[in-house]
């Protein structure tokens, strides 16, 4: 700023420049101190169910994007073979172990951590329907419209060397 013949000129504001290590540093901050969250779904009963019943060794946890159209079908089939009564909300998919023959135990700690340790309440099983070997269900207690299923392919997947699919379901009741 000056004078020329008692003009003032003034010098156009300029913003300030975020420093970029600076402004990194601060949105971590703001994130540390809660001030920012990241919103992730987290369901403990489906990753209780999953983890609990795996045997060693231990199955595969499928990514959100492997095996799409297998782990479509198991979805489709299994709200078909309820009758359209539920609806899948939540899902876990794991692949076993090449050869894997332990079905009854891993349906047995499956079963052992919904009625134990979550208090839920057995429903049904059924074996060797088309396509599935087992079929598991549970809801969480009487007052809860939460169910959870436990359903295995009855043979191992053609493209995956002799390893079978195994999903983890959290159900709701349909509103028809």
């Amino acid at each position: 700023m000056g004078s020329e013949n008692g003009q003032y000129t003034v010098a156009p504001l300029r913003a300030p420049r975020p420093h970029g290590l600076l402004a990194v540093l601060l949105i971590l901050a703001a994130c540390v101190t809660g001030g920012c969250q990241t919103v992730t779904t987290r369901n403990d009963a489906l990753i209780g169910l999953q983890e609990w019943s795996m045997l060693d060794p231990p199955s595969r946890l499928l990514s959100a994007h492997e095996m799409p159209q297998e782990k479509a079908e198991m979805v489709h089939w299994l709200e078909q073979y309820l009758r359209g009564e539920y609806h899948v909300i939540d899902q876990r998919f794991v692949l076993t172990e090449p050869g894997f023959t332990e079905w009854a135990l891993l349906e047995s700690k499956a079963g052992q951590y919904m009625e134990q340790e979550r208090g839920a309440i057995f429903l049904r099983q059924e074996w060797k329907e088309t396509g599935i070997d087992l079929v598991s269900l549970w809801r969480l207690d009487q007052a809860s419209p939460r169910h959870f299923a436990l359903v295995m392919t009855d043979e191992p997947l053609p493209s995956q060397a002799e390893r079978s699919l195994v999903g983890y379901f959290e159900l709701m009741p349909s509103t028809k």
